[in-house]
């Protein structure tokens, strides 16, 4: 019954979602959209490319906070950061293969991992870049949101809106050490008891978790630093798509500017995770940001999402392309082995 709920629930979000996207392309106009594709199809290899340098920031940021004592085999620095590279694409794929939370890949990077370093630095690894990841994207959220007061002639409802949000943020920054009291707290109540096996189990994940993060900030400070600032970057980095499509749209929107856009972009698919792969979201997203908020022509914005939604179907079919190969070597060496 909850199974059958759940993909109904699944299947009504997901016809609201085409229902707005049809709508979005209906009132943009779809010979405009026939239009401005037939403009930038000259440079889709140059579009498709622009993404090589968000997926290197984010496999450094997982590099650098991965304990490289155990790994098994001597490698050179760079070496284990095209394999992390190599990982960090596939897990991005698997994540856009699954339409609501994205978390297809995760398992796939401690899978992968696994092979080079015990379990548990490999499952280690995995949590903690987790966690630096989801801090890294809410602080490029606060810094996207200070930039935007402080850049741009934003109306007093934006303002206000970005107060609000730093101020939460901040409220929870000071409340995550005392979240991990309370959750070992109840984690030893769940322990003097028969019952809770699996909030036992979820309670001792986080408990860990939060405090692994924890130790390896305060045991390797610079290390736990350049790996959220680098994954901080990559935010911003990750508009090059963005300002690539509005170049070839004859819309000179600037670098600034795109980073900013995709952070937006960022939340607005963070906000709307249970509409799968955020259709229509994500287009009125970027035309909002744009409009209300940048204040900027946002000529051309329906194609540039269509330009990045490319370049996303693009890298996860590499990827899919490189696990397979991969699974096929594998199967090469058993068989020459045995």
């Amino acid at each position: 019954m909850q199974k059958r709920n759940a993909i109904l629930i699944r299947t009504i979000f997901s016809l609201v979602g085409l229902a707005s996207l049809m709508q979005i392309i209906q009132n943009y106009g779809v010979e405009r959209i026939i239009e401005e594709i037939k403009i930038g199809s000259w440079g889709i290899s140059l579009l498709i490319l622009s993404f090589v340098p968000t997926l290197v920031c984010y496999s450094l940021s997982w590099l650098l906070i991965t304990d490289q004592k155990a790994w098994h085999g001597e490698q050179r620095f760079f070496s284990k950061w095209r394999l992390f590279t190599k990982f960090s694409l596939l897990s991005i794929a698997w994540n856009n293969l699954t339409p609501f939370l994205k978390v297809g890949g995760e398992p796939l990077k401690y899978m992968l991992l696994s092979d080079h370093l015990p379990k548990r630095d490999a499952m280690a690894s995995t949590i903690n870049y987790n966690l630096i990841h989801l801090f890294s994207t809410a602080l490029s959220f606060s810094i996207g949101a200070l930039a935007i007061v402080f850049f741009y002639d934003t109306s007093s409802a934006i303002q206000i809106g970005t107060g609000i949000f730093l101020a939460i943020f901040a409220i929870v920054l000071i409340l995550i050490p005392i979240f991990h009291k309370v959750i070992r707290q109840m984690w030893l109540k769940q322990c003097l008891s028969d019952k809770g096996r699996w909030q036992r189990v979820v309670f001792y994940g986080i408990i860990i978790s939060l405090a692994r993060v924890f130790r390896l900030a305060k045991e390797r400070p610079l290390v736990f630093w350049s790996s959220v600032a680098v994954d901080t970057v990559a935010r911003f980095v990750e508009g090059l798509t963005f300002y690539i499509s509005f170049q070839f749209l004859s819309n000179s929107v600037g670098l600034f500017t795109a980073g900013l856009l995709d952070v937006g972009r960022t939340l607005v698919d963070t906000l709307f995770f249970f509409i799968p792969y955020q259709m229509g979201t994500r287009e009125e997203g970027v035309h909002f940001f744009m409009e209300k908020v940048f204040h900027i022509d946002s000529k051309g914005f329906l194609t540039a999402v269509l330009f990045y939604r490319l370049v996303e179907i693009v890298w996860i079919v590499v990827g899919y392309l490189i696990w397979i190969s991969s699974k096929n070597a594998a199967k090469e060496v058993r068989h020459a082995s045995a």
